[in-house]
């Protein structure tokens, strides 16, 4: 659960990361905890996460991921998406019972908290967080590609 300092902490260490690691092989890597703990730049950025209160890697990758679904809802059509996929997994006659529970739990983590949702639609209406958060939707989109 978001609240706005942890979120505002998670967004500048986002802003961090993609200044001083974008010309890293990071995305090469499963997670950033492996980053951390193979990649010659791994103890640096865990520095640099830890500098803005987070006491682990991926309890700051936790966060920004929550900030990151709240914001993608803000546009509507996030939510919608993962609704109807819900809804055809549901219906799907052909997945079995464990690998239906699987994705419904998979797929619900990713739908954001009226809070959470609240937190970073307040964030947004701030002209210099709405930069920042823009950058979330701008590495999105590179991913993509």
């Amino acid at each position: 659960m978001l609240d706005g300092d942890l979120a505002k902490r998670a967004i500048d260490g986002f802003v961090r990361l993609k200044e001083l690691y974008q010309d890293t092989d990071i995305a090469e890597y499963e997670s950033l905890e492996q980053f951390v703990a193979e990649a010659d730049e791994g103890p640096a950025l865990e520095k640099d996460i830890k500098s803005f209160g987070f006491k682990t890697v991926g309890e700051w990758n936790t966060a920004i991921t929550s900030v990151s679904f709240a914001y993608a809802a803000l546009s509507g059509t996030h939510e919608d998406e993962i609704k109807q996929e819900l809804d055809n997994i549901k219906t799907d006659v052909d997945l079995d019972d464990k690998m239906r529970k699987s994705l419904i739990e998979g797929l619900q983590s990713m739908l954001p908290s009226d809070n959470n949702k609240k937190i970073v639609g307040e964030l947004n209406k701030d002209k210099d967080w709405a930069k920042k958060l823009k950058l979330l939707e701008d590495s999105a989109e590179e991913a993509e590609h």
